[in-house]
């Protein structure tokens, strides 16, 4: 007999065995209703669960992509900031070029490396230390770097989208774990018909000639097999043990 779907098998496989075993319901109908009683309706069922197998992926997979575009903003955001890091302290030394005091000045923009800038509180507290240096020392950078308030508007820019893709942090991952759950759900119940149907046939088939033979046919087709042809991996000797 050929492999039934699984826990491990892919979504979309299962869902081929489910509209495959709505057929067999059908054509097999009186023998089903011999085993399970007469409302049992196998073809309804193998169909609703295709569909909502279908449905629960569908959302489950937009949450992924969700997810990703999520990670992509995040990923931008962080090594603005990074880049911004840089052009800030940069605007600082060239403000103040030649000043004794220039130490003391750079202290207000402490941040870390831009290396070590990768994730979003890192990236928080680098920009609010920034716009913080930024306000203090205002009056004299705005006279002496012509783009200063364009600076302190990307700084602004991106502690915004720092916030909105913090808030969005949380929410994105329990979407996605409740997608997760409710795929896995649908494919839980999806397989539980499935071998309970996968009994039913065997019950039946001492009436129905050939209905195991389509019953194989369609696992066949449908679920991934594992490969017999690979050897099996022959057992190592272990070296003895050795005194210390």
């Amino acid at each position: 007999m050929a492999a039934r779907p699984h826990v491990n098998t892919p979504v979309d496989h299962i869902i081929m065995v489910l509209s495959a075993l709505g057929m067999l319901c059908k054509r097999h109908k009186t023998a089903f209703s011999r085993v399970r009683g007469d409302d049992f309706d196998g073809e309804a069922l193998a169909r609703e669960l295709k569909e909502r197998l279908e449905e629960k992926e569908a959302t489950y997979q937009t949450e992924r992509r969700e997810d990703v575009e999520w990670t992509n903003n995040k990923d931008e955001v962080v090594g603005r900031t990074a880049e911004m890091a840089v052009a800030t302290k940069a605007s600082v030394e060239l403000g103040y070029h030649g000043d004794g005091d220039l130490d003391d000045r750079m202290a207000d923009f402490k941040t870390p490396t831009p290396s070590k800038i990768r994730t979003l509180p890192t990236a928080n507290n680098a920009l609010r230390t920034m716009r913080a240096g930024l306000k203090h020392h205002a009056s004299h950078l705005q006279k002496h770097v012509a783009n200063y308030d364009e600076i302190l508007a990307e700084v602004e820019t991106l502690l915004q989208r720092v916030d909105e893709l913090g808030n969005a942090d949380a929410e994105e991952q329990a979407e996605t774990r409740t997608a997760a759950h409710e795929r896995d759900q649908a494919k839980e119940d999806a397989l539980d018909f499935i071998d309970r149907l996968d009994l039913t046939a065997r019950v039946a088939s001492p009436w129905v000639g050939g209905i195991l033979a389509e019953l194989d046919a369609i696992f066949a087709e449908h679920v991934p097999q594992p490969n017999t042809d690979e050897p099996t991996p022959t057992p190592q000797p272990q070296p003895e043990p050795t005194e210390v």
